[in-house]
C-alpha cells in the first residue's frame, strides 16, 4: 500500500487503500457462495460446546427470551441446578459439572429435565487463577466446589462432609485431602 499512497493527500489516501485493500478485495470461494446462498453451515461440530458463567449468581447476567413481540426474562443455567427439585433420585447427587455436561434442562419444569444429552464439552468463564497467593484465588476454589460438589444454594458449598467451613480456601482445601 504505502509505494500507491499519493503525495498530494497521503492520509486519505492510504486510508482508502487499506480499506479497499482490506474490505474491496475479499476472495469468496465457490463453494462458499453455495453454502451462503442456500444457507448451509459453513462448518459442523461432531461436539456441542457451551459456555458456563462461573461468576456468583448475583454477577451472572440475565437470561432473556423474546416470544410473541414479548420479552421476559428466565432462569440461566445455575439457577436451573439450583431449582432442580427433588422429583428425581439423581437430582440428590447431581453436581453441576454433571447436570451441564449431561443432562437436557432446556424445558422450563424440572420434571421435564432428561439425562439423555450428547456429553458436551464446558468452556468455563472468566478463568481464575489456582495459585494460593492470588488474589482470585477464593474464586477459583468456589468454582471447583460450585462445580463438583452436590449443592441447592451457594451457601452450601461451605457446608458439606457434616462440616462448616468459613472460606471456600478452607473448604477446598478440606475437599482435596477427603478426595
Amino acid at each position: 500500500i504505502l509505494p500507491r499512497v499519493a503525495s498530494g493527500k497521503p492520509m486519505l489516501s492510504f486510508v482508502t487503500k487499506l480499506l479497499n485493500k482490506l474490505i474491496g478485495e475479499r476472495d469468496v470461494s465457490a463453494q462458499e457462495v453455495c453454502h451462503i446462498l442456500l444457507g448451509l453451515p459453513l462448518q459442523e461440530d461432531s461436539r456441542v460446546v457451551r459456555s458456563v458463567d462461573c461468576r456468583p449468581l448475583e454477577k451472572q447476567s440475565r437470561a432473556l427470551r423474546l416470544s410473541e413481540d414479548e420479552l421476559f426474562e428466565t432462569s440461566n443455567s445455575y439457577q436451573k441446578y439450583l431449582e432442580r427439585g427433588s422429583s428425581k433420585q439423581e437430582f440428590a447427587t447431581l453436581t453441576y459439572h454433571q447436570f451441564l455436561a449431561l443432562w437436557n434442562f432446556s424445558k422450563n419444569s424440572p420434571e421435564d429435565y432428561q439425562n439423555n444429552a450428547k456429553a458436551r464439552v464446558l468452556n468455563y468463564y472468566p478463568r481464575y487463577k489456582g495459585d494460593p497467593r492470588s488474589k482470585e484465588y477464593a474464586d477459583f476454589c468456589r468454582v471447583k466446589l460450585m462445580l463438583n460438589h452436590p449443592h441447592r444454594s451457594e451457601d452450601e458449598l461451605l457446608t458439606f462432609d457434616g462440616r462448616q467451613f468459613e472460606s471456600y480456601e478452607t473448604a477446598y482445601k478440606h475437599c482435596q485431602n477427603l478426595h
